[in-house]
């Protein structure tokens, strides 16, 4: 469940709808998201006032050009996923915004991995909706209600 925060000064309605279709586009892409997984892609917009920030000592009120700040929260990232995502949402960020290709280093990207066993959604840890997806498929298929599987702990549960 990818959480991506995009600092930047104020953006209108209308360039905050095309970030966000840029960067959900490029993340579901790069880490190959389809259905209701690229429906959880999120993307918070965190805007700041051109005197609330200051690059090299020189507020953005003052002249300085600004910068993007992305921070992605997301679990199960490998190095290799990492660089996937990077050139993705560069590549997103440079469109949306029409930067030349020697402005990219005004954008920058921090991960912020979390355990799946951190993160819960509806009630229930990111690392255990397999159980709930496979019941859901079987009550389905054998038109059965209830619970399918027995309660089988968790790898984390197992050695905790």
């Amino acid at each position: 469940m990818p959480l991506l925060r995009f600092h930047s000064t104020e953006l209108s309605l209308d360039q905050r709808r095309m970030v966000a279709r840029e960067l959900t586009d490029a993340m579901a892409r790069a880490r190959r998201l389809e259905g209701p997984e690229r429906d959880w892609c999120t993307v918070h917009f965190m805007p700041f006032a051109p005197d609330e920030v200051a690059i090299g000592g020189t507020l953005i009120a003052d002249g300085k050009v600004p910068e993007f700040w992305l921070e992605l929260s997301d679990h199960g990232l490998g190095r290799r996923d990492k660089r996937r995502l990077v050139k993705a949402l560069t590549g997103a960020v440079v469109r949306a915004f029409d930067l030349p290709p020697e402005e990219r280093y005004r954008i920058s990207i921090v991960f912020r991995d979390y355990d799946a066993g951190d993160l819960a959604i509806g009630g229930t840890f990111v690392n255990e909706m397999w159980k709930q997806a496979v019941e859901a498929f079987y009550r389905r298929v054998l038109r059965r209600p209830g619970p399918i599987l027995p309660d089988v702990p968790t790898r984390q549960d197992r050695w905790a």
